[in-house]
């Protein structure tokens, strides 16, 4: 851009004043900074000798007279096509009555424009309506140059990043933004498009002041400002609507786990009790027809076996109630402070019976009182799972124990440990790892083929977490397993 005769002094002052500043030379306009333009409302001018206008000094008033464009537009130019098309007989014309003479050398005059006073009031009064509107906008507003260079920003802008609004001017976005990998050639191709007219909308990363970084939308939009095209940048912020969509997208995960967890359940439910079923229904038939043909010996031995079926075709049912209920959440929690002594002595006299046929020896090692504070029905059901499971995978003239320790975890809480332990067939290291995972199929045949579904294993993990307690499985092959779990030793 040429500039002429203009000091650089004069230059300098032109380009960075807020104020409104033309330079003549030969009576015409060789330079005007923005806010003249904005007062004048012309279109960008070339600088080189412009044409089609005429400025005339007298009595301290200046007048302006511009050609005018074919399609009206007041026009400055020194083109030879755009001049000759020019008619300054039907040109607009601007009066300043409040005119200052900054400087003049010759043939060259620098003038500070105040401009009419119905016509200042009126661009004053435009200008506060402007920016009013503009401010009152929450989300934040820039308006960058061709360059990306921010021309202006609204309170929105201060307000989301945390700087006063003067800090934006002069910069670019990518001050207070946290770019990724390939966003800067990303952002900068939208940019191109927008400034042809393409509107855009794309996300990436913010920074405010603090250093949070933080999701936003963006939308560009070409438009003009101050006689310039522009682009007009709306800043989003999408903290909160990321973060739904994260927990909508997790809730989503959790309803198909829970789903594809719930058919597998049903499926190998339906498949022991089937088999279970099948073998008291066979075994009764036998029974039912052939009972005087039938020694004592095979007798009991059907009877025995109607036994096993049926109480295992019972505790899975009892273990299925107790998982729906808990997955559904209509598995009451109520705590209480209960002797653990007591209530695992009750639950070993329940499994008399059924160790006695497999002759395991099955004893507690607690002898004193301990207190916990718990929901007594989960816990009575945790100790039924893990005795029975014992009882279950211990070989005859095996044996079955419980012993207590307390641990003092993290967060200076006591907890009493419960561990039942076997000298069973043990569990390899790949099954402890899925007996968790209730996508998998983890039933296992007891050492007498009693069956079971693995479902118990998991409720006990659940209703020991419910109970602010943890669970967890030590096993070694041909050697024993001690399943144990954790529970508050009072209410703390």
């Amino acid at each position: 851009m040429k500039y002429f005769n203009v000091p650089l002094w004069c230059k300098s002052l032109i380009e960075q004043s807020k104020e409104a500043y033309i330079f003549v030379e030969n009576e015409k306009i060789t330079f005007l900074n923005e806010k003249a333009k904005f007062l004048m409302n012309v279109s960008e001018p070339d600088f080189d000798l412009s044409r089609g206008c005429k400025v005339l000094w007298e009595n301290n008033r200046l007048r302006v007279s511009f050609g005018k464009s074919q399609n009206g537009k007041p026009i400055i130019t020194n083109d030879e096509n755009n001049a000759a098309n020019c008619i300054e007989a039907d040109g607009s014309n601007f009066e300043f009555s409040c005119v200052e003479l900054v400087f003049s050398d010759k043939n060259n005059h620098l003038f500070k424009l105040n401009g009419d006073s119905d016509y200042s009031e009126l661009v004053q009064a435009s200008e506060q309506c402007y920016f009013s509107l503009f401010n009152t906008v929450k989300d934040a507003i820039f308006i960058q140059d061709r360059d990306g260079v921010i021309l202006e920003a609204n309170e929105g802008a201060s307000k989301m990043y945390g700087y006063p609004r003067y800090y934006f001017k002069g910069k670019r976005p990518s001050v207070f933004s946290a770019y990724g990998e390939g966003d800067l050639d990303y952002i900068q191709i939208s940019f191109e498009k927008a400034f042809n007219g393409e509107p855009q909308k794309f996300e990436f990363w913010g920074k405010r002041s603090n250093g949070e970084i933080f999701p936003k939308e963006i939308f560009l939009y070409k438009s003009t400002f101050m006689g310039k095209d522009v682009i007009f940048a709306l800043a989003n912020d999408i903290t909160e609507r990321k973060k739904a969509e994260a927990q909508l997208e997790a809730y989503t995960v959790q309803l198909q786990e829970l789903i594809e967890t719930r058919d597998k359940v049903y499926s190998i439910v339906a498949h022991d009790l089937r088999s279970s079923f099948n073998s008291i229904l066979g075994l009764s038939e036998l029974l039912s027809e052939d009972w005087l043909l039938l020694d004592e010996d095979r007798k009991q031995l059907f009877a025995k076996n109607i036994f096993v079926a049926a109480d295992g075709s019972f505790k899975l049912l009892q273990n299925l109630l107790d998982w729906s209920k808990h997955q559904s959440g209509l598995l009451d929690y109520d705590p209480i402070s209960f002797d653990m002594c007591g209530a695992i002595n009750e639950t070993l006299s329940l499994y008399r019976l059924q160790s006695s046929r497999k002759n395991i020896l099955i004893q507690s090692e607690i002898t004193s009182a301990s207190y916990v504070y718990a929901d007594v029905n989960m816990v009575q059901s945790i100790l039924r799972n893990l005795i029975s499971n014992a009882i279950k995978f211990t070989s005859e003239d095996g044996r079955v124990w419980i012993t207590k320790s307390e641990i003092l975890e993290e967060d200076s809480k006591i907890m009493i440990c419960i561990s039942v332990h076997d000298n069973g067939i043990g569990i390899s290291q790949d099954r402890i790892d899925k007996l968790f995972d209730s996508r998998i199929n983890n039933s296992t045949s007891g050492t007498a083929n009693e069956p079971g579904t693995g479902l118990g294993i998991l409720i006990c993990k659940e209703m020991a977490e419910q109970n602010r307690g943890k669970f967890w499985v030590e096993s070694e092959p041909g050697v024993g397993s001690v399943f144990s779990f954790t529970l508050p030793l009072e209410r703390q």
